[in-house]
């Protein structure tokens, strides 16, 4: 989206050493390349995912890169060692117990004058079946993680939940505001959707919460295949430490 790569180079782009957190398999970080325009910025990207992150490495590898596999909310580098920090679409993926303590570790390796760019998928009230689909994707996802492997992810928050994490993290908010993301029609929705979520799905021992989430699922296949997805609403924020 141009929105967000304008954010990125007006807010992230103007430090040389930048902080990617939750780089999955490397979209994040091609964004903040691509934005730069300059082979000078140095971006370390971290993930808990090591799959994700060796997807990432095939191709960044031509870029002055590092990936580092760890939690994020014990992270391996000295105090302000960044002066930038793009966290998106992260915290609604980590686990609830860790959210905090990801927050804090972002401000304790982020300089005095660095900046947050933070950017989440977030609950609202949809106006139409594809758009609550949004939602039910994620609720489908997070309940088969928790069904399956008992962790509890923190998932899609208000955005003003999301602001009162980060502020009492010691975070101050500059600038936040709501987009909108892309609708994706019905045929690519059924195409790409659910490959986590149905493994899992099938995984499930307990009878009772395996129904619950295959209902959840047909639910979710029925809507994409009459309305397809979205667009979904994003809170993107611009934050400084306090």
């Amino acid at each position: 989206m141009k929105v967000i790569e304008d954010l990125v180079r007006k807010h992230v782009c103007g430090g040389l050493r930048v902080l990617d957190v939750g780089t999955g398999s490397g979209g994040s970080i091609r964004l903040i390349i691509d934005a730069c325009g300059s082979m000078q910025h140095y971006v370390v990207g971290v993930d808990v995912n090591l799959e994700r992150l060796f997807k990432a490495k095939l191709t960044l590898n031509n870029y002055l890169t590092d990936l580092i596999g760890c939690d994020a909310s014990s992270l391996p580098f000295r105090d302000m060692a960044f002066d930038a920090v793009l966290m998106a679409l992260t915290l609604h993926e980590v686990e609830v117990k860790l959210a905090e303590g990801i927050v804090n570790e972002v401000r304790r390796v982020l300089r005095g004058e660095g900046t947050l760019l933070f950017i989440d998928k977030c609950l609202f009230k949809p106006a139409s079946p594809s758009e609550e689909l949004t939602l039910l994707t994620e609720e489908a996802y997070h309940k088969a993680i928790e069904y399956v492997e008992g962790i509890k992810l923190l998932g899609l928050r208000r955005p003003e939940e999301y602001m009162d994490m980060l502020k009492r993290g010691g975070f101050t908010i500059r600038l936040s505001n709501l987009i909108t993301g892309k609708h994706i029609s019905s045929e690519e929705f059924i195409r790409s959707w659910g490959k986590d979520t149905i493994r899992l799905l099938n995984e499930i021992k307990d009878r009772k919460r395996k129904s619950e989430l295959n209902n959840l699922v047909s639910r979710t296949k029925l809507i994409g295949s009459k309305y397809g997805y979205g667009p979904s609403k994003l809170l993107v924020a611009v934050l400084t430490k306090q």
